[in-house]
């Protein structure tokens, strides 16, 4: 039963199967169960009269199924949107088909292989559904072709097609001329099929050719089992009852299971999966889609979320907005990246002269929410083919350029009609007053900085913002959020971007120094001398080094406290001289039993599905996470993600695992009970 429910769990963790979808899986399974009992052991002259109808039945409720997820997935992604969105459609389709769909009627043939009333029918109608991510895919694409890149790969793909149309075709004359020779053509045809695609693991329609080699075996098994003169299911169930009461119980184990009827998950043991910081304040959904609009000064463009099922929160809003496609940040909620996904759209008409770029420029990072200023960035602009490109670089504090290279240096690229081509890496445009997440200011950092290089005994760099800027801040799995500096000497800090601490210090990035254990062990009581000095001072007493040998050549200082496990690494070179600082954290490893919290895992969702309306949740999952307080406190709570049906949005909840209170991420809407 167990590991029953572990199937479920990650079917709804992974977003493989809906809530409905799971439910409509045990109900069928169930059905099935009951009439097969009745029939097959009290009214077994009644058994191959009525369950062809059943059969008929499941495949109606199977349908009903399908088109439910189907107006979901085709509602957050549509197919006029962008080309993109047809690989997740078709992708979650699939898993349906094939979970779900051929789950079911593939235990039905097995209690009734051998009934042949409806068998063709069943056969045809399973094959078309099977079919239908295929068509979906050719009709997405066909809308979509003035926008796709043909390539030499895709001429693979329709082979492929090509073979799964002949594999319908084989598997017909199979089930009609029952001859041994075209078993042998259809096997050798659909076995090197399926293989490939499982081979090259592509979010493919893959559930057709599994299931027509699935298809050719059952029929071949009904056929030998006709030679064996047992002609129906009744036959063969009497000859098996040990084995038709066998298949019946696991029938009914799986329809329990997936309707959600799980005793033993309060035994079951649980850690903790995050740490999320309850004081980072996350952008809306609602937050991210203006933003976009006001940085493409588009109002009336379609909007599209573009973001993974799988990921709890979104980290990056992926947002498809006319021909562009904008990240934008969760945590800061400005824009990162913007590319023009229209490929035509150097050749419209328009012009822009060389000397209205920085202006042009200028404007646009203002829309974005960075401020250029002339004093604290250098602003380059090269001119190419059909396009500007302008790169731009964070002076050092000192006033002097930025010549480190950096591929994360904010770029933004003009067609030279005056057309926004890309924008990338502003993460790294970095004015203080832009950022209300960052609570120091400029003498702040020098103060830091100052009193850093004086522990080492060095003189204080020059310092500007680094290419990285923000790209660290997050509001999960990090106690301590950080800004990314770069320095005139080539070394790189890391600062609390609530008290300025040095979180983290790289002398050089290409540092190539490889130690063996016996310089480790001469190292060991400089590192110590230096963690001394180095670890802030309200913090020092809690540290202790890790002295068991890693096989690393850094030293490990662990302070263990109370629900989150705080680490930093100290590198020395091959002088004993200090190579790289680095300090992180991440959640607790203990391993608890859900019966020691007073709220489950289950009466956590339980608690959370009760805010929605009926049917209105299309998935939800829900793991154990340690929130950390703004007072430093870590309290253990249940993480419940909501998906709403016909929404790619992400509703979050914080339940109390003793007190059961239910805390919401941000305010939502869109199927709660109190709308």
């Amino acid at each position: 039963m167990t590991f029953l429910q572990k199937i479920v769990e990650h079917f709804q963790n992974n977003v493989i199967l809906s809530d409905f979808s799971i439910k409509l899986i045990g109900i069928c399974l169930l059905l099935m169960a009951i009439f097969s009992l009745y029939y097959l052991f009290f009214k077994s002259g009644l058994y191959e009269k009525y369950m062809p109808w059943l059969g008929l039945a499941i495949r109606v409720v199977m349908f009903i199924g399908f088109t439910m997820e189907f107006d979901h997935h085709t509602k957050i992604s549509p197919l006029l949107s962008y080309y993109g969105g047809k690989e997740y459609v078709v992708a979650q389709l699939s898993n349906y088909i094939f979970f779900a769909y051929v789950l079911v009627v593939g235990i039905y043939d097995v209690l009734t292989i051998g009934i042949n009333k409806f068998r063709g029918f069943f056969h045809s109608f399973d094959i078309a559904m099977v079919s239908l991510p295929i068509v979906y895919t050719f009709t997405a694409t066909a809308i979509n072709i003035t926008k796709e890149r043909f390539e030499l790969i895709s001429l693979f793909y329709l082979g492929l097609l090509v073979i799964m149309i002949l594999m319908i075709y084989l598997f017909f004359q199979v089930y009609w001329k029952q001859s041994i020779k075209v078993y042998r053509i259809f096997f050798m045809v659909a076995i090197p099929e399926v293989v490939i695609l499982l081979c090259l693991r592509i979010e493919s329609p893959y559930a057709l050719p599994i299931f027509l080699l699935l298809l050719g075996v059952y029929e071949g098994t009904r056929h030998i089992l006709e030679h064996m003169k047992v002609k129906s299911t009744k036959a063969l169930w009497k000859r098996l009852k040990l084995c038709s009461a066998t298949v019946i119980f696991i029938v009914v184990m799986l329809g329990v299971t997936f309707c959600g009827i799980s005793p033993t998950t309060s035994n079951e043991s649980q850690m903790v999966s995050m740490l999320f910081n309850k004081s980072i304040k996350l952008t809306t959904v609602q937050e991210a889609e203006k933003v976009a609009r006001t940085v493409l000064g588009d109002n009336k463009s379609g909007f599209v979320l573009n973001s993974g099922t799988r990921m709890d929160f979104y980290n990056y809003f992926y947002i498809i907005l006319g021909n562009y496609e904008i990240n934008v940040s969760e945590v800061t909620g400005k824009v990162s990246e913007v590319h023009n996904s229209n490929l035509k759209s150097a050749q419209e008409p328009g012009t822009l002269k060389l000397d209205e770029v920085k202006d042009k420029t200028s404007f646009f990072l203002k829309q974005c929410g960075y401020t250029y200023e002339s004093e604290k960035a250098d602003m380059y602009i090269q001119e190419e083919n059909d396009s500007y490109v302008v790169s731009i670089k964070n002076k050092f504090s000192d006033g002097k350029s930025n010549n480190f290279e950096n591929l994360n240096n904010p770029q933004v690229s003009w067609f030279k009609n005056g057309k926004l081509d890309y924008i990338f890496g502003s993460g790294g445009l970095i004015n203080l007053k832009d950022n209300k997440e960052i609570k120091i200011d400029e003498i702040a950092i020098q103060k830091s900085i100052n009193s850093w290089y004086e522990k080492l005994g060095e003189k204080a760099p020059a310092y500007a913002m680094d290419g990285d800027g923000l790209y660290d801040l997050t509001a999960y799995s990090n106690k301590y959020n950080t800004l990314s500096l770069i320095c005139d000497n080539g070394n790189f800090l890391k600062l609390d971007i609530n008290d300025g601490t040095v979180r983290g210090f790289q002398r050089n990035r290409q540092n190539k120094d490889i130690f063996d254990k016996t310089q480790y062990e001469k190292n060991e009581d400089k590192a110590i001398k230096l963690s001394e000095v180095l670890i802030p001072t309200n913090e020092k007493a809690k540290y202790s080094l890790n002295t068991k040998y890693s096989g690393y050549s850094y030293y490990s200082f662990i302070d263990e406290e109370k629900g989150i496990i705080n680490v930093i690494d100290i590198y020395l070179d091959n002088e004993g001289k200090l190579s790289s600082y680095t300090e992180f954290n991440y959640e607790d490893t203990t391993k608890y039993i859900e019966k020691e919290f007073k709220i489950s895992k289950n009466q956590a969702l339980k608690l959370v599905d009760n805010k929605y309306k009926l049917f209105n949740i299309y998935a939800k999952r829900a793991k154990l996470i340690e929130e950390l307080q703004p007072s430093g406190d870590v309290k253990l709570k249940w993480m419940v993600v909501v998906m709403p049906y016909m929404s790619r949005e992400h509703h979050i909840y914080f339940v109390d695992v003793n007190t059961g209170e239910v805390d919401a991420l941000q305010k939502y809407t869109g199927g709660l009970r109190n709308e």
